[in-house]
């Protein structure tokens, strides 16, 4: 069984930003790093957590990022991704066209 899925972001935020109290560029180009690094990994779970991650830390996702993981998180077939990309989607602060 995987972990809770707010534990993987909490985890995910933690690898981009460690323990620092304001979030620098530095971890948003990490987090975006991140992003990419799941995209071409593959797993749907990695892509969307990483996504949500990146989101909590104000990253700018582009269209690109934000397409792959839409679409892994469809193919999935789990409504608990979706709803975290959906969630992470809502919380970010660059508006994107479905």
């Amino acid at each position: 069984m995987r972990r809770n899925l707010i534990g993987q972001v909490r985890d995910a935020i933690l690898d981009a930003a460690p323990l620092e109290p304001l979030v620098s560029v530095r971890d948003r180009e990490t987090a975006v790093r991140l992003l990419w690094e799941a995209i071409d990994g593959g797993d749907a779970v990695r892509k969307v957590v990483c996504l949500a991650a990146a989101v909590e830390l104000r990253a700018s996702i582009s269209d690109e990022l934000w397409a792959s993981c839409r679409i892994a998180a469809n193919d999935s077939g789990d409504a608990a991704l979706f709803r975290l990309y959906r969630s992470a989607r809502g919380r970010s602060f660059v508006r994107v066209s479905d």
